[in-house]
């Protein structure tokens, strides 16, 4: 039997959640469950407003539009991150800029960063990639504009801290996902945090087609339908109440996979390259980096897996490497091109088993033998 990539975590909680939820025919976007969601999602991150959206990179559009972005307005971004962070720059009409990683972490490297920032930046957006997160305060320190927008992309990283403080509590908004392979699943489905209310309710507004309060069929804002449903919000309701029974098996697995590896050096998981409170990190995807590989020993080794029925992932490829996007790129590709290509996923996901982990991790050590 294929060992897959990720499997969400689903049990009989969850089911006569939904079935309640279809019993009662208030399956579209309005209910009870949407905004019970929505509250206890806020509290859980320690958060003042929490939106509802249809799916992650939805909720980072929805946060530019309501910030009040511009055409062309210039956003930055890492280089290294999954499409949908550019994807919701350009599909807003604005200007992504694209820069490097720091050579440590998932950061930008400081003082290029300084010298990127100008009066035309808009925003910057953070990414906590693989549940990994950035010490935002630390980035901010020395810029010169301070009227900057800043946006978190915790798609990755729900459950992960910055000394003892929820990602997401550094920044004007902060934007997570409940896709299937994420910590807590709505199947499709997004959340959006904000510090400050006005922000919030223009977002709620432009969310629900700009629709006038108090007033049926009156729009009075520019907007579109970015909803969540009842029914996946009843999924989410209940997939939040064990969300730390979730990442406490996603960090035995974690353990499981550091054991196997312990006496191969050259095999370096993610969260031990860069330097974090393995008790801070949300505990994703299991990710590791074999500097003796290239790109093509790498992609050698994900065929070689897939033939013993283990399905793995490249780490994302750095934005610039693609057509599309590298016209947006400005100054060096180094430190991501370093990470992206000698990197890999391997499974995880709650269920997985112990002599799972041992049977992939025998495999990649049997791989690397054979070099």
């Amino acid at each position: 039997m294929k060992i897959q990539i990720s499997k969400p975590y689903l049990d009989q909680d969850d089911r006569k959640n939904i079935i309640k939820t279809f019993d009662s025919s208030w399956i579209s976007s309005n209910g009870k469950n949407i905004l019970e969601l929505e509250k206890n999602f806020s509290k859980y991150t320690r958060s003042k407003y929490a939106l509802s959206c249809s799916n992650g990179t939805i909720a980072i559009e929805l946060a530019l539009k309501a910030l009040g972005v511009k055409k062309n307005s210039e956003i930055i971004v890492p280089n290294l991150t999954f499409a949908a962070t550019i994807n919701a720059v350009i599909n807003v009409g604005a200007k992504p800029v694209i820069i490097d990683i720091s050579d440590k972490n998932f950061e930008y490297d400081s003082n290029h960063l300084k010298k990127v920032v100008n009066k035309n930046t808009f925003a910057i957006i953070f990414v906590h990639l693989f549940g990994i997160p950035i010490d935002i305060k630390k980035q901010l320190k020395g810029l010169q504009f301070k009227n900057i927008k800043i946006i978190e992309d915790c798609a990755e990283s729900l459950g992960a801290k910055i000394k003892g403080v929820h990602t997401g509590n550094f920044s004007d908004c902060s934007t997570f996902s409940f896709f299937s392979n994420k910590i807590i699943t709505t199947g499709e489905g997004g959340m959006i945090n904000f510090k400050h209310k006005k922000i919030y309710e223009i977002a709620k507004k432009i969310k629900n087609q700009g629709r006038a309060y108090g007033k049926f069929y009156w729009h009075d804002e520019i907007g579109g339908n970015y909803r969540m449903t009842n029914l996946q919000a009843s999924l989410g309701l209940t997939q939040l109440k064990k969300i730390n029974k979730l990442l406490n098996l996603r960090k035995k697995i974690y353990n499981y996979y550091d054991f196997q590896f312990k006496d191969f050096p050259e095999i370096v998981p993610l969260h031990k390259l860069i330097k974090t409170n393995f008790d801070n990190i949300s505990y994703w995807y299991y990710t590791i980096s074999i500097f003796k590989l290239n790109e093509r020993l790498r992609d050698n080794l994900i065929k070689y897996l897939e033939k013993k029925n283990i399905e793995t992932r490249p780490l994302f490829y750095p934005l610039s490497s693609m057509n599309i996007y590298k016209k947006y790129l400005l100054g060096s590709t180094k430190n991501s091109n370093k990470l992206s290509y000698v990197s890999l996923s391997l499974p995880t996901y709650p269920n997985l088993k112990k002599t799972e982990v041992k049977y992939i991790s025998e495999n990649v050590i049997k791989f690397l033998n054979s070099l």
